[in-house]
């Protein structure tokens, strides 16, 4: 029994390796960014955490693979990794803003896929703090998301949306970096400016979200299964030991 018990924790461990040879370090959905109608920055402010020179797309198209997509309301921390100690996102405006991802306003406050920079009706009369995350499985083609904005949220921009940057703008950059990155990649942030371009205060944190495409599922049970067979291969070992 012992014999069987181990090479059943070797052939899963086996599987898993040669799947992972076979396979790149990172196997799941991307992101890409097309169009867009100007370019911009990240600029330094006190707090910020967005990768600090870091470029993107205004009124690009953020757009990905079919799979499963985590948004985390901030969330950018040391080298741009998401979830770190030094996380901002809600920025400095007064006004109310919220970032929504649906087909529309209306499904994604009612699913509670919203985030909100002050205390709102929308996401249950709290503020949303920062590191708030959901994770929603995508087809592929545009991610179908939108910030509200202003006094009352009145002013609408929805991804894709061109020729907006009257009434404010986003800014969508894959990865990190000092310039602009259209992909594909699996990280990709965005950020609201609460001024129009090209004149926006640029420092996008009036909301800021980071978009984290999840790994493929098959390599990563995979090999959690050859570690649960290992260590149910040493508790055997232990129990016969005994």
């Amino acid at each position: 029994m012992i014999m069987s018990n181990r090479f059943l924790a070797v052939t899963f461990l086996g599987a898993a390796m040669v799947l992972g040879s076979m396979s790149p370090a990172y196997a799941g959905p991307v992101l890409t960014v097309t169009g867009g109608s100007g370019t911009d920055s990240w600029q330094t402010e006190t707090g910020q955490s967005i990768p600090t020179g870091t470029g993107g797309t205004v009124d690009g198209t953020l757009s990905g693979t079919a799979g499963a997509y985590t948004f985390t309301f901030g969330g950018f921390g040391l080298n741009g990794l998401p979830l770190m100690s030094n996380q901002t996102g809600d920025g400095n405006a007064s006004n109310l803003n919220e970032f929504w991802v649906g087909p529309d306003y209306a499904t994604a406050k009612a699913l509670g896929d919203i985030f909100c920079n002050h205390a709102d009706a929308a996401c249950g009369g709290v503020a949303t703090a920062v590191g708030t995350q959901f994770t929603l499985v995508l087809s592929a083609g545009s991610v179908p998301f939108g910030f509200t904005f202003g006094p009352t949220a009145n002013n609408l921009i929805t991804n894709g949306q061109t020729n907006n940057n009257a009434a404010g703008a986003y800014l969508v950059q894959i990865g990190t970096g000092t310039s602009v990155s259209t992909g594909p990649g699996s990280i990709a942030y965005l950020g609201l400016s609460d001024t129009a371009y090209p004149n926006s205060d640029r420092d996008f944190q009036d909301l800021a979200v980071t978009v984290t495409a999840s790994p493929e599922p098959s390599s990563m049970l995979l090999m959690g299964a050859g570690i649960i067979a290992i260590g149910f291969y040493r508790r055997s070992r232990k129990k016969a030991r005994a």
